[in-house]
């Protein structure tokens, strides 16, 4: 489930664009924890989707997105970084392997219980891959496009 709202996220071709209604209205449940938890959210958007209901919105400066599963429960929140956010030695490491791709997207996820985690889209000549950063020094890949 992880990986689907992550490829998704970086399916969208910014965090910041406008995003349309679907049509369905958000939960109450879910819009009442959205404002309890991101109070000084700033233009939010709602998506409604058969899975999720997503949240695109400001907040301090900074375009964000929230994923609320079908209960009601946080799922993760995404915001872009720069590549000085990110964890150093499991960039070094992605770079090394992936020598001559360029980052074109990075972003961090915050999960529930202090869960977090970096995400980058690497691309080059012949593909584009997605990474998972970790603090700890490693990477995985979480997706590679032909």
């Amino acid at each position: 489930m992880k990986t689907i709202i992550i490829a998704a996220t970086f399916a969208l071709t910014s965090i910041g664009h406008a995003y349309a209604f679907s049509g369905e209205t958000v939960d109450v449940k879910i819009a009442k924890k959205f404002n309890s938890t991101f109070k000084a959210a700033q233009g939010v958007m709602w998506t409604v989707t058969d899975d999720y209901s997503i949240a695109s919105f400001g907040l301090e400066g900074t375009r964000m997105e929230t994923y609320y599963d079908k209960d009601g429960e946080l799922v993760g929140t995404f915001r872009n970084v720069t590549e000085d956010q990110l964890p150093a030695k499991a960039l070094a490491a992605a770079e090394k392997k992936y020598k001559g791709y360029v980052i074109t997207e990075a972003v961090y996820e915050a999960q529930p219980y202090n869960n977090h985690a970096y995400y980058i889209t690497l691309v080059g000549p012949d593909k584009k891959v997605i990474l998972q950063l970790h603090e700890k020094g490693w990477y995985k890949n979480v997706s590679t496009i032909y």
